[in-house]
């Protein structure tokens, strides 16, 4: 039964670390004083930023659920499962942000 919930776990990471580029990459279209040159500047613009701070919660809570997934089911077990987020970040960033995919 442990092992199952590390299994889910693992699928939780997986949603939660690809739903968090779409809302950090909504965040960054919203803030216009981003530059190379003011890494502070932009780092605090991007902090108060809702969507990119939502964005960076939402990741930080997917790596936990990785960390606690990988230690009840392993890592050969959890990685895989993250290759299908991959399909999910394509699929959603195509009807969120109308960017071109192979489908």
């Amino acid at each position: 039964m442990i092992y199952i919930f590390g299994i889910l776990l693992g699928l939780i990471a997986t949603v939660f670390f690809n739903i968090a580029p779409i809302y950090q990459k909504e965040g960054l279209n919203q803030i216009s004083e981003l530059e190379s040159k003011k890494v502070w500047k932009s780092t605090v613009a991007m902090f108060t930023n809702s969507r990119w701070l939502l964005g960076f919660i939402i990741a930080n809570l997917g790596g936990l659920a990785y960390f606690f997934g990988v230690s009840l089911s392993g890592i050969a077990v959890i990685q895989p499962l993250l290759n299908f987020g991959i399909i999910f970040l394509a699929w959603l960033s195509k009807k969120k942000f109308n960017e071109k995919t192979l489908f």
